[in-house]
């Protein structure tokens, strides 16, 4: 499986919306964040589309945390402890208010080179959402999610998140249907 080493930016998306193969996002913040920023306000089925439309898909929840997280399951997409100056988050302290360019903290990538994991934008994985799924999981190499339900996936945390809703295994669920200035997506594929 190849995972996207960043966030999928408001430029890409906007290519998209032009090939009329995806639909407008409300508020896609360029005009406050940049084209480079990760493209955010996207429901579950936007970023099916997008990735789609690129011959992709969103990750599986597994696929997404053993990209953050690589063999060794660190903690964070990042050797030790947290460090503000690894991912753009509430505790960061730094110049973005908001999102940042994909890729702007190079030094929290993950084992594999992935970028932007922890904070940033929280992002859409394909699973649907159970609390206590991957617990009682018998495959344990790449366990699937629920075959039904109602809310998905989100992982990663947000710049708005403190360190322990960035850490790799932290796991929020939301209305497909729902979007906010925090959610964005990466595609994977095959």
């Amino acid at each position: 499986v190849r995972i996207d080493r960043t966030e999928v930016t408001i430029e890409a998306y906007a290519l998209c919306v032009q090939a009329k193969a995806c639909d407008a996002i409300r508020d896609m913040q360029a005009e406050l964040t940049g084209l480079k920023h990760p493209v955010v306000g996207v429901t579950y089925d936007d970023a099916q589309r997008f990735c789609r439309w690129l011959g992709r898909r969103l990750p599986t929840e597994a696929e997404w945390e053993y990209a953050a997280r690589g063999d060794s399951d660190r903690k964070y997409p990042w050797k030790g402890a947290f460090d503000p100056a690894n991912a753009n988050t509430a505790m960061a302290g730094d110049a973005h208010q908001l999102t940042a360019p994909v890729g702007s903290y190079r030094q929290g990538a993950s084992a594999f080179g992935v970028l932007d994991m922890a904070g940033n934008a929280a992002e859409w994985v394909a699973d649907y959402y159970h609390p206590t799924h991957y617990q009682n999981a018998t495959d344990n190499s790449d366990p699937t999610g629920p075959a039904k339900g109602r809310d998905r996936v989100v992982r990663g945390g947000s710049y708005r998140d403190p360190a322990h809703l960035v850490r790799g295994a932290a796991r929020a669920r939301k209305i497909p249907t729902e979007s906010d200035t925090t959610i964005g997506f990466r595609c994977a594929g095959d």
